[in-house]
């Protein structure tokens, strides 16, 4: 195994690790985007175009994976 593909896995791995360690899972629930709805809805009105970049961009990003 070459070393880049040995770093791509450690790093793979380790990103993978930290996501359960911290628990990150809880942020990409529906309960949670419900009980931060009110905190991006004031977001959008006070930054429409960063509002539009941001979307923008998570749509190029999973239209690419």
């Amino acid at each position: 195994m070459s070393r880049r593909r040995l770093l791509l896995a450690v790093l793979l791995l380790g990103s993978i690790a930290a996501f359960f360690a911290f628990d990150l899972g809880q942020y990409l629930q529906i309960d949670y985007f419900k009980s931060k709805q009110s905190a991006i809805e004031e977001f959008r009105r006070a930054n429409p175009l960063a509002t539009a970049a941001v979307f923008f961009a998570i749509y190029v990003a999973v239209t690419g994976f």
